[in-house]
């Protein structure tokens, strides 16, 4: 809702107005005049400095929110909501939101994002501080929640991904948890350039297993803050939930976990293509994203690259040869996905096709001379 009577939505003193990724893109930095190594925090009198001279339309009083004077055409209500931390810096964040919107395939002129630093009035925060009042967490979780339910989708920045900071912040953590609670809402992860390009290498090297296993270390319990009141609150609240702490760490994880597997699998098709050669790579990576699968329960589409990786080994294994050094790994890759697809339809039910799918496996090793991988 707007702040005061009258104010339309998205218009100036919209308390969910957002600023366009356009913008973002192409304004903001040279706007606040931003280094590469600047954060939030290091902006933040320039951020003040740019409404300074403005009346707030928010309260009428002097001092303005810089998403209320920024020179954004396009700015407008937040379609979505950036969560991310201080701690990160400014042109990491703007590339993450540039990452995002090129992998969605939306416009930059209509899509709107909030991000607190912005769009929070920082001359009240500073009039709060100074006068040494504090905002109640009751009243921020009663605000924080309406701006959820009111913007609906939520962009969590992760970097560096292999150990996001962001996962080590309680009130991060906290962020993603009501997102998940809220009934509509979406919660997506998002990685800055130079992280995304990370990502890609180390899919290619199929060095997947140790990120996977850190992804189910999440335990707030453990996040901090900086300030110890809100850590202690926020974990009072999340302790006190019906499903606990580790309710919390279970949800996040399985999230994590599914942005993970779907950013791999989308990663891997691009190489499974008809017409586009078969690499050992390709298939490790297959035999790795499709354990990932069983592990979530998504069978459907476990089985589905199961049946495009064994085409893709048993194609590359008979254009290369009897004696072409990858043909072994090839005809291994294939066995392993077949053991994979065993395991896939006997939870479904279907023994008869488990049976053979293991047999088959089986069988591959057997001919290969790979018996003993097989146990």
């Amino acid at each position: 809702p707007a702040a005061r009577s009258g104010v339309g939505a998205g218009a100036p003193g919209d308390l969910n107005r957002g600023l366009s990724f356009k913008f973002i893109a192409q304004g903001l930095l040279l706007d606040l005049e931003v280094a590469t190594a600047e954060t939030p925090r290091d902006i933040e009198p320039r951020i003040r400095q740019r409404g300074e001279s403005c009346l707030c339309p928010r309260d009428g009083q002097p001092g303005a929110a810089y998403v209320d004077v920024a020179p954004d055409a396009d700015a407008g209500r937040a379609t979505h909501m950036l969560s991310y931390t201080w701690g990160y810096t400014v042109h990491d964040i703007v590339s993450a939101l540039g990452q995002y919107c090129a992998n969605s395939g939306i416009s930059p002129m209509e899509t709107r994002t909030w991000i607190c630093c912005l769009c929070v009035n920082q001359f009240r925060v500073k009039e709060a501080q100074q006068a040494g009042k504090s905002i109640s967490f009751e009243e921020f979780q009663r605000t924080f929640g309406n701006r959820v339910r009111g913007i609906g989708r939520i962009v969590a920045m992760l970097s560096p991904w292999r150990d996001a900071f962001y996962l080590k912040r309680v009130w991060c953590l906290f962020e993603a948890w009501t997102a998940t609670a809220t009934e509509g809402c979406r919660l997506e992860f998002v990685l800055p350039d130079h992280q995304a390009k990370d990502y890609r290498h180390s899919l290619r090297d199929s060095d997947l297993d140790d990120v996977w296993r850190a992804l189910t270390s999440i335990r707030v319990q453990d996040a901090q803050a900086s300030m110890p009141e809100d850590r202690e609150r926020i974990l009072e609240l999340v302790k006190s939930s019906p499903s606990g702490y580790a309710g919390l760490n279970s949800v996040l994880t399985k999230r994590l976990q599914r942005w993970f597997v779907e950013v791999a699998k989308a990663y891997l098709e691009l190489g499974l293509k008809p017409g586009i050669e078969g690499t050992t790579g390709k298939s490790s990576l297959c035999v790795a994203i499709v354990g990932f699968f069983i592990e979530l329960g998504s069978l459907e589409e476990a089985e589905r690259l199961c049946e495009e990786g064994t085409r893709m080994c048993r194609a590359a294994a008979e254009a290369n040869g009897a004696d072409h050094a990858d043909t072994p790994v090839f005809r291994k890759h294939e066995g392993l996905l077949l053991q994979h697809l065993g395991r896939v339809r006997h939870e479904r039910g279907d023994l008869a096709g488990s049976v053979e799918s293991f047999r088959a496996a089986l069988a591959l090793f057997s001919s290969a001379g790979l018996a003993r991988d097989s146990e």
